[in-house]
């Protein structure tokens, strides 16, 4: 772990070697971070091509970390503190034209990557409170409650197609 840091919850994608960890401040325990390392530039999420040998903070906006993360592949899947989903890694789910967003990318003073940032607003927009996330290689099941019902109901998210598929 980074020094001055201490680890409290950690997260690993085997298919590609990498691992996220959430982290306090030694000196502030309520200040918190994510960090990175692994072979997989587009799963380490710090918005380039170099990967992580060494422990890096993934690319979200200030103050964002995630609570939990999920990924067995093309991309990682996270909640954060706020409770709203991320997506990062190799993007292929798209928003579709004439219907409402899905997802909005982040607003970092970043070029655009691969591992940028994705933030899912469709939950948020109809109600949604993500619970868990679970992923594949090329999908995520996200587990979430209904503000009004209160009940459990089950999103996947597939890669695997050319446009992505969400639903």
């Amino acid at each position: 772990m980074k020094p001055g840091w201490k680890a409290i919850k950690c997260w690993a994608c085997d298919n590609y070697q990498n691992i996220w960890v959430l982290a306090t401040k030694v000196s502030d325990p309520t200040v918190k971070q994510i960090f990175a390392a692994g072979a997989d530039y587009d799963m380490v999420g710090c918005g380039d091509t170099t990967g992580a040998p060494d422990w890096r903070e993934p690319i979200f906006p200030e103050g964002t970390y995630m609570k939990s993360i999920a990924s067995a592949g093309m991309s990682a899947y996270g909640i954060d503190q706020d409770d709203n989903v991320w997506e990062w890694g190799d993007h292929k789910v798209k928003n579709r034209n004439n219907e409402p967003p899905v997802y909005v990318k982040a607003k970092i003073d970043i070029e655009e990557k691969r591992s940028h940032p994705y933030k899912l607003v469709w939950f948020q927009n109809n109600g949604k409170v993500p619970v868990k996330v679970e992923s594949g290689r090329s999908w995520a099941l996200i587990q979430v409650r209904d503000n009004k019902t209160n009940s459990l109901e089950m999103y996947g998210w597939s890669e695997s197609a050319k446009d992505g598929r969400f639903g």
